[in-house]
């Protein structure tokens, strides 16, 4: 299933939005260590605004405060540059936002980019859908610490023994659903998991197997990432 299919699956009918530009990577331009480290404390207040107009957003269109929500983030990149490539991680912009509402309330999480449109947030109560979820293309069962380094290298090995050759160059879509516990805090395996692909989206430096082409994550119109979590019984 399409992921923006697949998110209808769990978002309810009130979604709310808000402006999510100010949680877009700063400009690259090169800069001595003065201004970059002023940029940074720059960047990191406007990201802590973002971040409290998002908290706030949550509070006001999800009553009781504390039910599920599924989280849909759109990241508007203007317009020449281009989806694929430039280390934006569609992650990087999902984390701090788990991360604020609470990563234990959210069932499903959606994260597009896309070019020449504007960024938007949108919260809303969880619908869990009532059908078994889709068949997936590698299930992988892991057996040790998500916290470890060993946890990454079982999902890498894993990909690598059905993946002869990485993907074609190019955009891709990625669904990645975790079966984990209600109380895991499973925000803190997305980066991991995406890490560990390596086999699937190809790297760059072979001699660094968790740096995969993560920013190729992407369809021809807007980069599409899917986290959802599927509770053990």
């Amino acid at each position: 299933m399409h992921p923006a299919n697949r998110r209808g699956r769990y978002c309810g009918d009130g979604v709310s939005l808000c402006p999510a530009d100010r949680c877009a990577r700063s400009s690259a331009a090169r800069a001595g260590p003065g201004e970059l480290e002023a940029r940074e404390h720059s960047d990191q207040r406007r990201l802590r605004a973002y971040l409290d107009e998002v908290e706030a957003l949550a509070l006001a269109c999800v009553q009781p405060p504390d039910e599920n929500v599924a989280v849909e983030l759109t990241v508007g990149l203007p317009a020449g540059v281009p989806l694929i490539g430039g280390g934006r991680d569609l992650d990087n912009y999902l984390f701090p936002v788990a991360r604020r509402i609470g990563a234990a309330r959210i069932h499903a999480a959606f994260d597009y980019k896309r070019a020449a449109v504007p960024s938007g947030i949108a919260i809303s109560p969880v619908a869990r859908e009532s059908d078994p979820p889709d068949e997936p293309r590698l299930t992988v069962h892991t057996t040790v610490s998500g916290q470890s380094p060993a946890w990454k290298q079982q999902i890498h090995d894993a990909c690598d023994a059905v993946v002869g050759t990485p993907l074609l160059a190019g955009p891709v879509a990625l669904v990645i659903r975790f079966k984990v516990s209600s109380r895991r805090n499973w925000s803190t395996l997305w980066k991991p998991a995406i890490d560990a692909l390596g086999p699937v989206l190809g790297a760059l430096d072979p001699r660094k197997p968790f740096s995969p082409n993560d920013d190729r994550i992407s369809t021809s119109r807007c980069i599409a990432l899917s986290m959802i979590r599927w509770p053990t019984t």
